[in-house]
């Protein structure tokens, strides 16, 4: 029991501020109170859970008695935070409700309950349990409390050894009861509530694995050829929990099926690995019926197989999920994917080998997009490509998650992405020929009608000007580019004059100079980059290269060759006399002599 006000304590910083996200994106879904001091939430996640929330009031102060989640990781997940805050924005209602009830005359008296509980046959058991509805849950606690004291006994105060012939009992009682036919949810229910208050009274680790070991062989003995409900999970993810915790220091969660070296330190490793082998066995026969993993099952497994020594076989075995979780199109294969780089990173395995599973893992990541857009989720599958295009650091997976995002974005009309992946791709699908990706600029275009382009490519325009710094050169070309297509010719002069090289003024020039309305302009801003350029040059080539340049723009520009031949002769006529001079004297001497 802690106070409401402290349940920060019971979660790391990473899950506090992932759920503190969940709450803030609304994903919980619904919160209702049944009337005795739980609450009943519903949680929107990759799918959607059950949330309970166990509450006490004494002493004039909230408290929380139990929280209960039905994903993989039950007792510290991103869930319970986000419900506890959207507890907390309604905490005064909750605490005058709690303060203000009377429990009433349904109210069961423990003695007087065990008392009559031991008369009871197997028959009447069932059909009282059967009896039971969901809103009296005092009187199930009871039950429960009957359970974990096994029929006839009084006192609380059992020991130890006690404990363990008690669930032994107890979880044989239960079961039976209950034909597999008849199996009613709440049942199993009662059953894990009692094993959790079995599991805070035993101390020794040995007892607790040894329960643990009990309530799976159990579980597994009953639920093989059915259905497995998410009590059924939580109470196997809690079992495994304790093991894991015993043997290798507990799961790692964040992220889940990371790299941990292990030290296999089980005394009664022939039982545990039978029941291991077992609950393999029962978890891949579901994974292959209902197309559902069981983490915590998988991850056990795996690290019981590595910390034995047998790595190759752990390896192995992760391929094998991999491979079936891509089969399936399970949301956690991009997690096995990323486990699996995380070995091959610890291990110092070759680059090759890490290159083919960030490859494997992209294309995961948007095969998983494509779905969750397919199944009415666009918006969060465009927030996944976006958060996948962070993380990475190829820039080939790069350029495909933004094919991906631009797609989807062009389909569901979300400008803000359309934008941003449009851009992207144009200028930089052609990155090494400081080009611009037309295919992906003209595919970006059409989504607009003129008057909007002709605003977006203005702004766009403006927006890159601002960028340039230190001559870029693939952002000028880049620029320059956008200028042509949109036969903005001051826009294209005004940059050429201010950053163009050499080599792109010679091709604009050759590129425009075919329409004779440009060649003013084009001559004009050759000449003042003559100017600027022709008294840095330094060395042969240098000379040499120009001197070439000059000869294409005289081609180029037949109707002002007289200009060029101005410039030569005032330039020549430096260094006509002198004895060493310059390459380009030679040069321009041979093309205007």
């Amino acid at each position: 029991m802690i106070p409401f006000t402290d349940f920060h304590q019971l979660f790391t910083q990473t899950i506090i501020k992932r759920g503190q996200a969940y709450h803030a994106s609304d994903n919980v879904l619904s919160l209702q109170h049944d009337g005795d001091g739980y609450y009943m939430a519903v949680v929107r996640g990759s799918r959607r859970y059950q949330m309970r929330v166990a509450l006490s009031h004494p002493k004039d102060e909230l408290c929380i008695e139990s929280l209960t989640c039905n994903c993989e990781y039950w007792d510290n997940c991103k869930h319970m935070v986000a419900v506890l805050y959207a507890m907390k924005e309604s905490l005064d209602d909750i605490t005058s409700c709690l303060s203000s009830k009377e429990r009433g005359a349904c109210s069961v008296v423990a003695d007087d309950f065990y008392e009559s509980m031991g008369r009871y046959d197997k028959d009447e058991l069932i059909d009282f349990i059967k009896s039971l509805d969901r809103k009296y849950q005092h009187v199930r606690d009871d039950w429960v409390l009957f359970c974990a004291n096994h029929q006839g006994e009084q006192s609380h105060d059992i020991t130890e050894q006690k404990l363990l012939i008690t669930l032994s009992k107890q979880v044989n009682d239960i079961l039976s009861m209950v034909d597999v036919r008849d199996y009613e949810e709440f049942v199993f229910d009662d059953a894990s509530l009692a094993l959790m208050q079995l599991m805070a009274q035993v101390t020794k680790p040995s007892d607790q694995v040894a329960l643990s070991l009990i309530w799976i062989d159990k579980v597994l003995a009953l639920f093989d050829e059915m259905m497995v409900d998410a009590e059924v999970e939580c109470s196997l993810n809690y079992c495994f929990g304790v093991l894991a915790e015993h043997l290798f220091g507990g799961f790692d969660y964040e992220p889940s099926w990371g790299y941990r070296p292990v030290l296999y330190q089980s005394s009664g490793s022939s039982k545990l690995d039978k029941t291991l082998m077992s609950a393999q066995a029962w978890a891949q026969t579901y994974v292959r019926r209902q197309y559902e993993f069981y983490p915590n099952i998988e991850r056990f497994y795996f690290d019981c197989l590595w910390a034995k020594g047998e790595q190759d076989g752990a390896m192995a075995y992760l391929d094998g999920l991999i491979t079936q979780a891509q089969r399936l199109g399970h949301h956690d294969v991009d997690a096995l994917i990323l486990s699996k780089i995380a070995i091959y990173d610890a291990l110092g395995k070759d680059s090759d080998a890490l290159v083919g599973q960030y490859d494997a893992l992209a294309k995961v990541r948007i095969h998983q997009a494509l779905q969750m857009a397919d199944s009415g989720n666009a918006d969060k599958a465009m927030d996944g490509l976006k958060d996948a295009i962070s993380s990475t650091d190829s820039h080939q997976d790069r350029q495909s998650f933004y094919i991906c995002l631009f797609e989807l974005a062009k389909s569901h009309r979300h400008l803000p992405y359309l934008h941003e992946a449009g851009r992207t791709l144009a200028l930089t699908w052609c990155y090494n020929q400081h080009r611009i990706s037309d295919e992906y600029l003209d595919e970006y275009q059409s989504c607009f009608d003129d008057k909007t382009w002709q605003d977006i490519s203005r702004a766009w325009h403006d927006e890159l000007y601002q960028t340039i710094q230190d001559k870029d050169d693939i952002k000028v070309r880049q620029l320059a580019h956008l200028y042509d297509r949109q036969q903005d010719i001051k826009g294209l002069s005004d940059l050429l004059r201010m950053f163009g090289d050499v080599d792109l003024l010679t091709y604009y020039i050759q590129t425009l100079s075919q329409d004779k309305d440009n060649h003013d302009w084009l001559a004009m801003v050759f000449y003042e980059h003559w100017q600027t350029v022709v008294g840095s040059l330094s060395g042969r080539k240098a000379y040499r290269d120009f001197a070439r340049q000059v000869k294409k723009v005289t081609k180029c520009l037949p109707g002002h060759h007289g200009r060029w031949q101005q410039m030569v002769d005032e330039w020549l006529a430096t260094y006509r006399t002198k004895p060493r001079r310059p390459a380009l004297v030679e040069e321009l001497l041979a093309i205007y002599g």
